[in-house]
């Protein structure tokens, strides 16, 4: 007897079977290593029709001074390929600088060319994508940055206090604020006018995770809103500056990006998550004092999306405060009925756990005139990012009903017959036929390993950041 096995025909095992192997095969991707969908594309005309949206799914394309992937992408991507992407994720590598360099701020000639490679991998880009068009009723492309130095990893891991004791004796200038500098780097400007840079309709997705070490200016962000005319959703996670200038500079950036909500009818949501870490900030980590033009420009887009979500670069106290004014200021002009917020997601910051209820009822009180102002909201959260410690509040309608819920590490008593409840009361009677329902959630402290591990209680979590 032939120990020999004969192949069974793929054509005869029945089209269910065919399509679980399949599925089963994509799902091996991850762990792959190289990725094998052209290959398996190959083998049949059945497997090609399979593969091939998976292939075209997710674009990853590398830019840097010397090499760029976007003149292949463009050969490539013809005729109903184009219409098989859904995200393209462009990362540009930046200069590379030695240990002894990390403790000097960038050089003008290193700020030149990382300006350039930035520039050029999005010119080349934009013009690649200017020619396509999809239907407005089709979904469009989600378009991702992010730009680092490979030298950036290396020290991102290391301990700064004894990475300068290991340089003091080979770099006596060395200094660990520079370095923290030269980790985040300096903000990535174009080196063209805004003018040089084609529209593209197609991209209805802008995100900058926190990934790219390196921030945009306010111009740099400016040009490329002002190119993407169909531009539905934008996510941005800048990191916190190390020194005043710096975070100024920032704080300008976020600012103009929330002032594009008025001026883009397009716009539905707007994500800032501002990152922060305690090896690079340190006392600065979810304490620094709040800017007014970024506060008052939150309140603004606040009046033209249907979605808002600002973590840490603004305080909601502030925000809510300021909503007050505006909303009193709009009343006589007619425009407060247009008003279409449905999610809100803030932090703020309490001493936790407070002295006394006095902060965390002031909170509420003043959330509860904001809601009322808005006549579709859905969700609103407000959290407060700890370790050891965290609050949040949600105020929520669905289906007609209102539940306001209240989370703690400590207990918060009493509140069915405050006045902060009645206030909730009249809110729930604008938005839901019933009354108000409420709930208190005890959160345990020792689950808060991170200062936003609280947001896993969080209905808006998918929505603070990617």
């Amino acid at each position: 007897m032939s120990s020999q096995t004969t192949a069974f025909p793929w054509n005869r095992l029945p089209r269910e079977l065919r399509l679980m192997i399949m599925e089963e095969l994509s799902d091996l991707v991850p762990s792959a290593g190289r990725n094998p969908l052209s290959c398996w594309a190959s083998v049949s005309i059945e497997w090609y029709l399979y593969f091939t949206p998976l292939i075209w799914h997710t674009i990853t394309l590398q830019v840097s001074a010397a090499n760029s992937d976007i003149d292949e992408f463009n050969q490539l991507a013809v005729f109903h390929r184009k219409k098989l992407v859904v995200n393209i994720s462009l990362h540009m590598s930046l200069q590379e600088y030695t240990c002894q360099e990390c403790g000097q701020v960038e050089s003008a000639e290193t700020i030149e060319a990382n300006n350039l490679t930035f520039s050029n991998g999005l010119k080349s880009l934009f013009c690649a994508l200017s020619s396509w068009t999809r239907d407005p009723s089709t979904p469009g492309v989600a378009l991702e940055l992010s730009a680092s130095s490979p030298s950036d990893s290396k020290h991102l891991k290391l301990d700064l206090v004894e990475h300068k004791r290991e340089l003091a004796n080979q770099s006596p200038g060395h200094l660990i604020s520079n370095a923290k500098k030269r980790l985040l780097g300096q903000l990535l400007d174009f080196e063209f006018k805004m003018t040089d840079l084609p529209k593209v309709t197609v991209i209805e997705k802008f995100s900058v995770k926190q990934r790219l070490l390196r921030n945009l200016s306010a111009s740099s962000l400016n040009i490329i809103i002002c190119n993407l005319p169909r531009l539905h959703r934008v996510n941005y996670e800048p990191w916190l500056g190390t020194d005043k200038k710096g975070q100024q500079r920032r704080e300008i950036a976020n600012t103009n990006l929330l002032r594009w909500a008025e001026c883009r009818s397009t716009l539905r949501s707007i994500t800032i998550w501002e990152a922060q870490s305690q090896k690079l900030h340190k006392n600065k980590c979810y304490s620094k004092p709040y800017d007014n033009e970024l506060t008052s420009a939150a309140v603004e887009a606040s009046f033209h999306l249907k979605a808002l979500a600002i973590s840490h670069a603004t305080d909601a106290m502030d925000f809510f405060l300021r909503f007050d004014e505006a909303s009193k200021a709009i009343q006589g002009i007619g425009t407060q009925s247009r008003l279409s917020l449905r999610h809100l997601a803030l932090t703020c910051r309490l001493q936790m756990p407070p002295e006394s209820s006095t902060e965390v009822n002031y909170l509420l009180f003043v959330a509860s005139k904001a809601a009322m102002q808005l006549p579709h909201l859905e969700i609103m959260e407000v959290w407060s990012p700890g370790v050891g410690e965290g609050f949040f509040f949600r105020y929520e309608v669905k289906k007609r009903q209102a539940k306001l819920i209240v989370g703690a590490t400590w207990r918060i008593s009493r509140m069915r017959n405050s006045a902060v409840f009645k206030a909730w009361q009249r809110v729930a009677g604008r938005h839901a036929d019933d009354d108000l329902m409420y709930a208190f959630e005890s959160i345990n402290a020792g689950e808060l390993k991170q200062p936003w591990s609280i947001c896993r209680h969080l209905r808006l979590r998918k929505s603070l950041r990617e």
